[in-house]
C-alpha cells in the first residue's frame, strides 16, 4: 500500500532530522502509529525502515543523551521499545536486539538486567517465565471457543 510505505518513509525521514525541539513528540506519535497498525502486513523493506527508527530514537534518547534532568525518565525511549516488542510488526531478531537495549536501559538506571529470554516468576512449579515480550508459543493451539461442531 502506498499511504503506508508513505508514512513509514516520513517516520524514517523524520527521525534522520536528530534531535529537534519536536523529536520527542514525533517519537510519540510513531509510537501511536505502530500500535494503530500493528496487524498491517508490512514489507521486509518497511519493518527495516521501522526498526530503524526504534534504533534511532533508542540511541537519540537514551545512548547520546546528555540529559539528566527532572525530565531524564520523559525523554526516555524504554516505553517505545517496550511497546514495539509486544506488537507483531518487528522479527525475532529485532525483538532479541530490542530486549538488548532494554537491558542496556536497565544497567543505565542502576536496576538488574532484564535476563534475557526469561523474567523472574514468583510460581513455585517454574523457576523460569518467558520474557512477557515476546513469546513464541503465544498463540499456538489457541483457537478460543471454536467448536467444530457448530461448523454445519
Amino acid at each position: 500500500d502506498d499511504v503506508m510505505e508513505s508514512r513509514v518513509r516520513q517516520f524514517h525521514e523524520a527521525v534522520l532530522l536528530g534531535r529537534t525541539p519536536k523529536a520527542f513528540k514525533e517519537m510519540v506519535h510513531f509510537q501511536k502509529f505502530i500500535h494503530k497498525n500493528q496487524e498491517y502486513d508490512f514489507t521486509e523493506r518497511e519493518r527495516s525502515k521501522l526498526f530503524s527508527v526504534v534504533e534511532a530514537y533508542f540511541s537519540m534518547f537514551d545512548r547520546d543523551s546528555k540529559d539528566t534532568g527532572g525530565d531524564a525518565n520523559e525523554r526516555s525511549s524504554r516505553g517505545l521499545i517496550e511497546d514495539c516488542l509486544k506488537v507483531p510488526v518487528f522479527n525475532t531478531k529485532q525483538k532479541k536486539t530490542m530486549l538488548k537495549w532494554l537491558d542496556e536501559l536497565q544497567k543505565k538506571e542502576g536496576g538488574a538486567p532484564v535476563p534475557s529470554g526469561t523474567v523472574p516468576s514468583s510460581s513455585s512449579s517454574s523457576t523460569k517465565k518467558k520474557n512477557p515480550y515476546y513469546d513464541e508459543d503465544e498463540d499456538e493451539g489457541d483457537y478460543g471457543d471454536y467448536d467444530d461442531d457448530e461448523q454445519t
